[in-house]
């Protein structure tokens, strides 16, 4: 009699597998959630800084020639060529587009990079303004990007 008491107990029951199994579910559901949010907020407070890059590369080139580059450059090949940089295009870049308007209106410049999610940020150097552009960035609310100005 002893024998088939301690046999019964040794292993789980088919519902307490089930549960544990929907627990490790919830959790790590929770869990990625999370981890895409911070990847997120990751890619877009990347590309806010490649933004400052860009900006602090036109600024110096204002001081050293007088004036800001006054031909447009529409991809990070032609920005890295025309302000002399070496900004890498990371592989989660794919897709993304690079955009600098020079001159509109004379002595100012535009910035804007429009993700491949389909937001885009930007900065208005005569309103020296950052905002998102096109659709939403992640953590913006409304017309700016809050989250992203450190």
């Amino acid at each position: 009699m002893r024998n088939t008491i301690s046999q019964r107990r040794r292993g789980f029951t088919l519902m307490e597998l089930i549960i544990t199994v929907i627990l490790i579910g919830v959790i790590a559901g929770l869990a990625l959630n999370n981890y895409f949010r911070v990847m997120q907020q990751g890619y877009e407070r990347d590309a806010f800084f490649q933004l400052k890059t860009i900006q602090a590369t036109l600024e110096y080139k204002k001081r050293k020639n007088g004036t800001y580059p006054t031909a447009n450059m529409n991809s990070l090949a032609a920005i890295n060529a025309g302000l002399d940089l070496q900004m890498p295009a990371n592989s989660y870049y794919t897709g993304h587009q690079y955009i600098y308007l020079g001159g509109a209106p004379p002595g100012t410049y535009a910035l804007r990079i429009t993700t491949s999610a389909g937001w885009a940020i930007g900065y208005n150097q005569a309103t020296d303004t950052y905002s998102c552009v096109a659709g939403s960035c992640p953590t913006c609310t409304g017309g700016g990007c809050p989250g992203m100005l450190l």
